[in-house]
């Protein structure tokens, strides 16, 4: 997904999660939080999005993995979790069902996203 942010400008999950999530901060807690670390404050945010959804996908992959899925079963929790980022993750960052609301890029973000839940 970095390699895809790096080469397509399509912004990762942790990035939507974060632009979402900042919604539910209130006003003061953010002020003050960019009055303690500057520019920086986002660097953080960001960083910490990445690890947890790092974890949540290991945690998945790692349960899965415990439990032998077959590879039929590893190919089906892929697609399950496109299709969970394209209903449920897009509209709440305001990109729509399988991102059609983006004014640009939205087959490219619809098979980057494809490309990674495979992987």
């Amino acid at each position: 997904m970095a390699w895809l942010r790096s080469t397509l400008q399509i912004r990762t999950l942790p990035e939507r999660l974060l632009e979402w999530g900042l919604l539910f901060v209130p006003p003061g807690l953010l002020e003050a939080t960019l009055l303690r670390f500057g520019f920086d404050a986002k660097r953080y945010g960001l960083a910490a999005a990445i690890v947890f959804s790092l974890a949540a996908l290991a945690g998945i992959g790692a349960f899965a993995l415990r439990h032998d899925w077959p590879a039929h079963a590893l190919l089906a929790l892929g697609v399950g979790l496109w299709l969970v980022i394209m209903l449920v993750v897009m509209p709440l960052t305001g990109a729509g069902l399988f991102a059609r609301e983006l004014i640009d890029a939205t087959w490219t973000t619809v098979l980057a996203y494809l490309a990674a839940a495979l992987a």
